[in-house]
């Protein structure tokens, strides 16, 4: 990472959003295509809960069309 810039980690968008204790807890459940996130095991929900997206290269990108609904509750994310 470049010195003194400022680079958005992730982008909270969950629920639960971003909690702030001994360590930083941010709900990534939901996201955009083009959000920032950590590794290639993460995924996440499109904000308009129609598509299932996965973590690639450090940015969430489509993975599946949800013929229903893509679910995030409870820290868990489910395309149906």
């Amino acid at each position: 990472m470049p010195r003194g810039r400022t680079v958005i980690a992730s982008t909270c968008r969950g629920a639960r959003g971003c909690v702030v204790g001994e360590a930083v807890d941010c709900d990534s459940s939901i996201a955009m295509v083009g959000d920032p996130c950590d590794g290639p095991k993460e995924i996440a929900c499109s904000t308009d809960n129609r598509q299932l997206l996965r973590c690639v290269n450090g940015v969430y990108q489509v993975g599946e069309a949800c013929r229903n609904a893509c679910l995030a509750t409870k820290g868990r994310v489910l395309c149906q």
